[in-house]
């Protein structure tokens, strides 16, 4: 997929997101598309037909399609991400120890090797 795929299209946008200019620029040139309030307002809007594509990071879409009954109705189309990027925990200086951070990022890599974060892994990303 490419963005001439989203020519002449209805694409659902997050009011207030922050997507790539180089994207933006593309829909307003190419493409109709509608801002909402709600993440969970583009995903119904797909669901009956009044948008054709919607942008959503992944996680937070994959949880809404289960939460909003849409399992089956909608699928996530991973093969062009409008924008790949890692999420980071953040850590103010002055509340949070540099210590405690490295014991954070510890404890955090080796709960990623157990059974329960694959159990919720598999909840809120697979299929």
């Amino acid at each position: 997929m490419s963005y001439d795929d989203l020519k002449s299209k209805k694409i659902g946008l997050l009011c207030g997101a922050s997507y790539p200019v180089e994207f933006m620029e593309f829909l307003k040139n190419n493409s109709t598309y509608k801002e909402v309030a709600k993440n969970s307002q583009n995903f119904l809007m797909l669901a009956t037909g009044r948008v054709e594509f919607i942008v959503a990071e992944h996680g937070n879409g994959m949880f809404l399609i289960k939460k909003l009954g849409l399992v089956g109705k909608i699928v996530p189309l991973l093969s062009k991400p409008i924008r790949e990027n890692n999420l980071y925990i953040i850590f103010s200086k002055k509340t949070v120890s540099s210590k405690y951070v490295r014991r954070f990022s510890s404890a955090l890599k080796e709960f990623k090797n157990t059974d329960t974060y694959a159990d919720i892994y598999r909840k809120y990303f697979v299929e």
